[in-house]
């Protein structure tokens, strides 16, 4: 899996910023009960294993252990220090992301494993709060990663069912990538555009299976590198013999890798879906709501409470929301200097960036950055 890619990558860079580590990589397939027993390591960093017995051997073997992206909770282990995306956020999000698209109509497609479930829960609560209803599609678990290569997933017989009998336009999220991309699939083969008919949202950010999505897959990114310096950091500190709390400490995702299967607006005023796409494609320059009115000749008080009726905010109110979300993603994905970001994503200048985004967003460009890159 890609992601155990990067949180070992993450790992890695923690461990060059430490003289005095050495660190080894073990595989399932490994005997890698007996490696620990012969190495005898400090720390451990547990990553996803299939046997459970075998796990908890291993765990026997160091004194400081943190698991990475809920194996604790999977393999029902003893209660240990561990790190992984936080996954009621991921829902969050993604539900806001169609939300400030102009849907009502919401499905998941997950299974139940806990981190599928915790993405449902976040997603289902901003759905609900809005004031709409939200279905919920599980296929069996242990297909949650069919569909690769050139085999269909046995279960598209039935989704293509589920998905004729939904209210169109319909905003999905996937719980994974790999899930979307078999959704996408499935759309195809039954005929369903997307993203007119069906948008579709997964997590992880996989390059490969949203390159391999037709259309590619827009996706939640979830920054993984960040998940394994946060793990290596907690045994780092709990081999310095600081007490390391047993408990899930989760990281947020960094925002959403739009492609084109959510490229749309579920909004039936055409004036108000053209004034989105002009703020959207111009908000990085310096554009007011009267740029906004000169794209799309309305009256401005008919334009404002469209606006309203249809997104709960102006047009001053999303040039402001598209703005943000680019200095977000420009802050936890890029070095750029804090006048750069400020000049791409909109604002200005530094100052006046600082200002809004510490109002908007609670605390400063660089504390959010420092909280997403640490």
């Amino acid at each position: 899996m890609s992601c155990y890619r990067e949180i070992i990558r993450g790992i890695n860079a923690f461990s060059q910023s430490r003289a005095d580590w050495h660190t080894a990589l073990f595989s399932p397939a490994d005997n890698y009960v007996q490696l620990l027993r012969d190495l005898r390591p400090d720390g451990l960093i547990l990553g996803y294993v299939h046997d459970a017995a075998q796990a908890a051997e291993a765990c026997k073997q160091v004194r400081h252990v943190v698991g990475v992206c809920g194996q604790t909770e999977r393999l029902g282990l003893a209660e240990m220090p561990q790190v992984e995306s936080d996954d009621e956020a991921v829902g969050k999000l993604a539900a806001q992301h169609f939300l400030d698209r102009g849907f009502t109509n919401f499905s998941y497609v997950g299974s139940n494993d806990i981190w599928s479930q915790r993405r449902w829960a976040g997603y289902q609560q901003v759905v609900k709060e809005a004031g709409f209803e939200v279905s919920l599609q599980l296929f069996d678990p242990g297909s949650v990663t069919a569909g690769r290569g050139w085999e269909k997933p046995h279960y598209s017989a039935d989704m293509v069912t589920w998905l004729s009998a939904q209210k169109k336009p319909l905003a999905l999220l996937a719980c994974n990538d790999v899930r979307g991309r078999d959704v996408t699939e499935t759309c195809r083969d039954a005929g369903v555009h997307v993203p007119d008919e069906v948008a579709i949202l997964g997590v992880d950010d996989d390059d490969l299976d949203c390159v391999l999505s037709h259309p590619h897959l827009s996706s939640v990114v979830i920054p993984w590198q960040r998940i394994g310096s946060e793990a290596a950091s907690l045994v780092d500190r709990a081999m310095d013999g600081e007490i390391v709390l047993s408990k899930m400490y989760g990281v947020p995702p960094v925002g959403i890798a739009e492609r084109q299967s959510t490229d749309t607006l579920a909004i039936s005023d055409v004036d108000v879906a053209a004034a989105i796409r002009f703020i959207r494609e111009n908000a990085h320059q310096q554009i007011g709501v009267e740029d906004v009115l000169r794209a799309v000749p309305v009256a401005r008080r008919s334009m404002e409470v469209n606006f309203r009726k249809l997104l709960g905010r102006s047009p001053h109110d999303e040039i402001r929301r598209v703005r943000l979300a680019t200095a977000k993603h420009l802050l936890a994905g890029t070095e750029l200097t804090m006048p750069a970001v400020a000049e791409r994503s909109g604002f200005g200048n530094a100052a006046r960036f600082s200002t809004v985004f510490h109002s908007e967003v609670g605390e400063t460009p660089s504390e959010y950055r420092k909280r997403y890159r640490r």
